[in-house]
């Protein structure tokens, strides 16, 4: 065989093995096209996605799969639902009217509570009634001691003079009335400018209702005499006290009336 002779088998691998290579690279170039094309999709999308908050982070997801649900036993008992119920609305305390008293039958309902209470409350049983007094400006009656007191220490007279209280403030002592005492008590006494009393004395008068009067003077002043710039002066002042047995036993009575009526009204 000449040397020259084309040899078949020689020729073919070589044209296979070029073809193979020619292969290879059709296919990386495909490769790379489509991670070309897949990275310029991934920036168009990005592209329209809001841009994200300064300072968050993203939160990883994980996936979880359905839970088990166990089934009841045969002999168990559903749950019974709960159901809610409205809570009652609590209406607010309100004071009783002034004539709750009247209306219901219990006569301290209707009472205020900053009345104030009756003298006779925290003292000695007594009755509101059965009182007068009288003014006296005639020092001569008082006696020579009263006479010179009033010279050296309330010689000028102011001009608008003492204001007194109702005499119900000092009331009849009923230890007197059961004892069926009454009468008249004189007594002299003078008020300073903070309207307080001062050399009080009593001139005349029972025993027992003339200690019940000299204890309750302070009562009796409401307001001190003022002088003429309208200022609280010191003053005298000198009072006929008329107690009448009769017209306190009348006041006792009534009261005793009253307060079995209010019983009576209260008890079903």
């Amino acid at each position: 065989m000449a040397t020259d002779d084309f040899d078949y088998r020689s020729e073919g691998a070589s044209t296979a093995s070029r073809w193979h290579s020619v292969t290879s690279a059709i296919g990386a170039s495909v490769v790379m096209h489509a991670l070309a094309i897949a990275c310029v999709a991934a920036i168009l999308v990005r592209s329209d996605a809001p841009p994200p908050v300064a300072g968050s982070r993203g939160l990883p997801a994980i996936l979880v799969g359905a839970p088990r649900i166990e089934p009841l036993p045969e002999d168990a008992k559903p749950t019974p639902a709960v159901t809610a119920r409205a809570v009652p609305r609590v209406q607010p305390l309100t004071a009783p009217p002034p004539t709750a008293g009247r209306d219901t039958g219990v006569p301290w309902a209707g009472i205020p509570i900053d009345v104030a209470p009756p003298p006779g409350m925290f003292g000695p049983s007594m009755v509101s009634e059965g009182l007068a007094l009288i003014e006296i400006r005639n020092i001569t009656i008082f006696g020579e001691a009263i006479e010179r007191l009033i010279q050296r220490k309330y010689a000028e007279e102011p001009p608008v003079p003492i204001r007194l209280n109702s005499p119900e403030v000092v009331g009849y002592p009923l230890e007197a009335l059961d004892a069926g005492i009454e009468g008249r008590v004189l007594v002299w006494f003078a008020v300073d400018d903070e309207g307080k009393v001062a050399d009080a004395e009593i001139l005349d008068g029972p025993p027992i209702l003339s200690e019940w009067l000299l204890e309750r003077l302070d009562r009796l002043i409401e307001r001190p005499a003022l002088d003429k710039t309208g200022l609280p002066t010191r003053a005298w002042i000198a009072l006929e006290v008329h107690f009448s047995r009769a017209i306190a036993e009348e006041a006792r009575e009534r009261a005793a009336s009253e307060r079995s009526r209010d019983v009576s009204a209260v008890k079903p």
